[in-house]
């Protein structure tokens, strides 16, 4: 009985120390497990710039993990760690070193018109799958403003970019539909989609383009608004 309850009070000593080696930081403040950080915007995309410190005497392979906690339809487009981009609430594998801080990390979320705010739960976790080293909270709204100030203008984003194969454009119209257009340097129209709704995410297919840089925009009749750059790789 007592050999039972040793190892049952060793299993959960080892859970709690594996959830303190990471400290996760947010404008330099150590923000403490289950905590919440908050972040908001007038703009329809939101980015968040986390940083980690390894408490431990050795290297750990990590992966950071959003996890949506309610039925906000703000979402994770991608979360970067060094020059790696992955879509969705997923890290690439990264390395952060002993007695270190980690800060080439950022997430980006999109975040409709009238969204309500979303929680999501960010956790910091051995690589590829396994122990949670660290557990915090992020809430993403969209600041009051921002309904007054988009009024009447179309918003558009693609992720990721750089892009092979295909992007995704995250979008918002003025109106009930539209056109979003890629055109190449020289001017010509290499891709169209119709969008049949005020707000979305379609994909766009960049198989068979060169490399190169490509400007795309959204068409509204005979009006084209401002036209962004992507880079297919």
């Amino acid at each position: 009985m007592k050999k039972v309850l040793l190892i049952s009070l060793l299993v959960s000593f080892t859970a709690i120390a594996a959830a303190q080696n990471v400290t996760v930081y947010h404008d330099g403040n150590a923000i403490a497990d289950n905590d919440t950080v908050e972040i908001s915007t007038n703009a329809t995309t939101a980015l968040y710039y986390p940083s980690f410190y390894n408490n431990t005497d050795n290297s750990m392979e990590a992966v950071i993990i959003f996890e949506l906690t309610n039925n906000s339809n703000i979402f994770a487009m991608s979360v970067c760690t060094g020059e790696l981009c992955n879509n969705g609430g997923t890290s690439a594998p990264f390395t952060i070193n002993s007695q270190e801080m980690y800060t080439d990390a950022h997430a980006e979320f999109y975040i409709p018109d009238n969204s309500e705010p979303a929680i999501f739960k960010m956790k910091v976790k051995k690589a590829p799958s396994g122990t949670t080293y660290s557990t915090t909270y992020l809430k993403v709204s969209k600041e009051s403003v921002e309904i007054e100030e988009v009024a009447g203008r179309t918003t558009f984003k693609a992720f990721p970019n750089p892009a092979t194969g295909s992007t995704n454009i995250c979008y918002s119209l003025n109106s009930d539909k539209g056109t979003l257009v890629l055109y190449n340097l020289m001017g010509a129209a290499v891709r169209e989609i119709p969008l049949t709704t005020q707000q979305g995410v379609v994909q766009l297919s960049l198989d068979g383009l060169p490399s190169g840089v490509y400007m795309y925009g959204i068409r509204n009749g005979q009006n084209m608004e401002n036209m962004k750059k992507i880079v297919v790789k």
